[in-house]
């Protein structure tokens, strides 16, 4: 370093001490893994962040097709996920927190809406809408998975809920 003005000696100096300490704060280890079945097909795929589930991951069927995806945190299902038939329709999607149906949940059926609920820690705890051909037909209300209301029809369900928007 002869002949090198004091101040890049510094800067080179500080540029190691930084490097030095930014990589003993990021051991974090991240690596994207895939899991496969027996016979070769993919199982699932997704990011471990220091060996657990965390960031998006897809799960298959042994046929191939996708069954799952969505969210982890920690190892357990967070945010919003979509699940599939073994024909690639989708049978349902809903939110999730810390690993719990929580908020609203589609069930589908012949690629068409049959249902909606809200959650609360896996439990149906709000409303849930029933669909016939697309449209609402009828609806219930739940406390901690126990139905407290039924609307025979959509229309005396808005009736007596004004304030909840069309769902």
């Amino acid at each position: 370093m002869k002949g090198m003005c004091l101040n890049s000696k510094y800067l080179i100096i500080n540029i190691i001490f930084i490097w030095s300490l930014s990589s003993s704060f990021s051991s974090v280890e991240k690596n994207y893994k895939f899991n496969y079945y027996d016979h070769g097909p993919v199982k699932s795929h997704g990011w471990l962040s220091n060996n657990a589930m965390n960031g998006y991951w897809k799960f298959n069927l042994p046929n191939g097709k996708l069954e799952r995806e969505g969210h982890f945190l920690n190892n357990k299902e967070q945010d919003y996920w979509f699940y599939y038939d073994d024909k690639g329709a989708k049978i349902k999607e809903g939110h999730f927190l810390n690993g719990k149906m929580n908020n609203w949940w589609s069930f589908y059926k012949n690629g068409q809406i049959s249902f909606k609920c809200q959650y609360v820690n896996d439990q149906k705890n709000g409303y849930c809408i029933i669909y016939s051909n697309g449209k609402s037909v009828k609806a219930m209300h739940y406390i901690n998975d126990v139905k407290t209301k039924e609307w025979s029809n959509y229309l005396s369900f808005i009736k007596d809920n004004p304030t909840v928007n069309q769902l």
